[in-house]
């Protein structure tokens, strides 16, 4: 009897690591951050300093986010072997390092005009609608955690207003803990929806021990329960299950909290793509 031989089965990362980093030099930066989720070999991949450095002295320049006086100067000091040199993820986290200044300064310039009615900087509605946020509430219970993005935000003259809406909320009396954080999206030249963002955490609820909770109104359906600082739930009589948070946020300082960053375990929990970001 002939016996059949079993071919091996092959794989991407079977092939050399010459050409699989040749593959990964043409993913975006998204891509590139999601690659490094992966597994082991695709994180050391996708933080390869030959990759990061070619972004970084290339691709910038392209779109004036920096002067070209700090290309020119990256590349007369550091040849090709210093820049191997460089532990691994070190031009990964100068690139966005700079993006990350760059947002900022750019942030600061919209934000020079004051309103001499509010105090507040005139653009702040404009520049909270150019930032997209994603504003998200972490909720942790006895049994599970829950991580919910709003549905509805609403800018007015001196404050937004923020929903969450869904029948999917665990029981309210279950609820221990409430983070509630602003995720700003880098810009990072990618179209995708899910681009890359640093998590800043504005306000943390302690529901514990439920007695920072204070009914404020209710109907023959719902009652609404007020955690300071602004966070109002609303609460199913018959169930005692969530059926909506709102929260008002005031536009002082706004924009600085949303973009300070946070570093957090949360970070590693809902933001898998950004790990690397802050090692």
């Amino acid at each position: 009897m002939v016996q059949s031989v079993q071919k091996p089965k092959r794989n991407i990362e079977s092939l050399f690591p010459e050409i699989l980093l040749k593959i990964v030099s043409y993913l975006d930066v998204s891509s590139l951050m999601s690659l490094s989720c992966v597994n082991k070999t695709f994180k050391e991949l996708a933080n390869s300093n030959a990759v990061w450095y070619e972004m970084y002295t290339s691709s910038l320049p392209t779109s004036r986010m920096w002067k070209r006086k700090d290309v020119e100067i990256a590349g007369e000091t550091l040849g090709a072997t210093s820049v191997y040199e460089k532990p691994d993820g070190f031009w990964k986290r100068e690139y966005i390092r700079k993006i990350v200044i760059n947002t900022r300064n750019k942030l600061k310039n919209q934000l020079k005009d004051i309103n001499p009615y509010t105090g507040l900087p005139a653009k702040t509605k404009q520049v909270l609608r150019d930032l997209q946020i994603k504003w998200k509430i972490f909720v942790t219970g006895k049994e599970n955690q829950k991580m919910i993005e709003h549905s509805n935000a609403y800018l007015f003259d001196s404050t937004i207003t923020i929903f969450w809406n869904s029948v999917e909320y665990s029981c309210f009396d279950n609820i221990t803990m409430i983070h509630l954080y602003a995720i700003v999206q880098m810009p990072l030249g990618s179209s995708t929806a899910n681009r890359c963002g640093w998590p800043s955490l504005l306000s943390t609820y302690d529901l514990a021990d439920h007695k920072s909770a204070v009914v404020i109104g209710s109907d023959k359906l719902i009652k609404v329960v007020l955690l300071p600082p602004g966070l109002l739930i609303g609460v199913w009589k018959d169930s005692s299950a969530v059926a909506f948070f709102m929260a008002s946020l005031h536009f002082h300082k706004l924009i600085e909290k949303c973009t300070l960053g946070t570093l957090s375990w949360y970070d590693l929990l809902v933001f898998v793509s950004n790990i690397q970001l802050y090692a």
